[in-house]
């Protein structure tokens, strides 16, 4: 949006402070106790526009906006917690949508990645990397969710399925997430021989996605996560490959997610062929639809963003 903002990072006091927001939203009760990191808010400036990032951080939001009286927008769906927010900025997947907020619907999570932090992800990348490859795929792995799960043997039917059809001029670059759990980063370290590199997330700080996104032809993801596929259909020229996890119940949104991606000729869902979906998604269409909903708030030209610790 060019506006200049500051970020405040937060957390909550203790986990158990999570469920105890929700009932103190439901008692109309505001308490910075719960909260760690409000009182680093700079108060010497002038806010006009508050924006809080993730569910760990609407209940933050809800204080800030009332002690300084300024509008907020809300990132992803806040549930109990979405009364009162000016704007609410929510992927079209998402199950139910809040009846009295102004909803903008897009098409993915937000992702707008920072060149620097693009950069810094590829000199890494190139470091780790000691042969010099033609071409590159990235390979990124997750793992279980509430909808759905990630067994072994179907990762490792997909590994197997990709190793064939990888040229033999292409290295195969790989990461874990957090979410992927010790059985499936030793199925990855049985196979390791055939990446050119490989990232478990477990005992590994750097975050390649950013690297993939710029270096690789292709790049195929597991469909748990929608900010981790929302990363590679925003960015780069990459073709999207989806390996699929096995579903508990259908239909859910992660389907209506990749079912999307897929019409709009951003995704392809693997299944032991190869696709040719690299449309990118941008955030020009939100930028406008962003400055009608705010109508006489789109000339600010400060903000303050509230994000997720870590």
């Amino acid at each position: 949006m060019g506006w200049e903002s500051h970020v405040l990072t937060i957390q909550y006091a203790h986990p158990f402070c999570r469920v105890l927001s929700i009932i103190l939203e439901l008692l109309k009760i505001r308490s910075r106790k719960i909260i760690r990191g409000l009182e680093k808010l700079d108060l010497t400036l002038k806010y006009d526009l508050l924006i809080c990032a993730g569910s760990r951080t609407y209940y933050a939001a809800k204080i800030l906006c009332e002690e300084l009286d300024i509008p907020s927008i809300a990132i992803m769906n806040p549930g109990i917690f979405s009364k009162g927010f000016s704007v609410i900025i929510m992927p079209e997947y998402e199950n139910k949508e809040p009846a009295h907020s102004k909803v903008i619907k897009v098409p993915f999570s937000i992702s707008v990645p920072d060149e620097k932090h693009i950069n810094q992800s590829i000199n890494e990348l190139h470091s780790r990397v000691q042969s010099n490859y033609q071409k590159s795929w990235g390979i990124i792995i997750g793992g279980n969710n509430k909808t759905s799960h990630l067994p072994k043997v179907l990762l490792q039917k997909n590994l197997e399925a990709i190793i064939k059809l990888k040229p033999y001029d292409t290295a195969l670059f790989v990461t874990s997430s957090r979410r992927s759990g010790k059985g499936i980063e030793d199925l990855l370290q049985k196979y390791q021989d055939h990446f050119g590199m490989v990232v478990y997330s477990s005992r590994d700080s750097y975050n390649p996605i950013p690297a993939f996104t710029q270096v690789c032809e292709r790049i195929f993801v597991t469909s748990d996560s929608s900010n981790m596929i929302s990363e590679i259909v925003t960015s780069g020229n990459a073709f999207v490959e989806i390996l699929m996890n096995r579903q508990k119940f259908e239909p859910n949104k992660f389907l209506r997610f990749i079912s999307s991606l897929c019409e709009k000729e951003a995704a392809h869902v693997f299944v032991e062929s190869l696709g040719f979906a690299n449309k990118k998604l941008d955030t020009h269409d939100l930028v406008e639809e962003l400055k009608d909903a705010l109508g006489a708030l789109d000339q600010i030209k400060n903000n303050n963003t509230v994000s997720d610790e870590g």
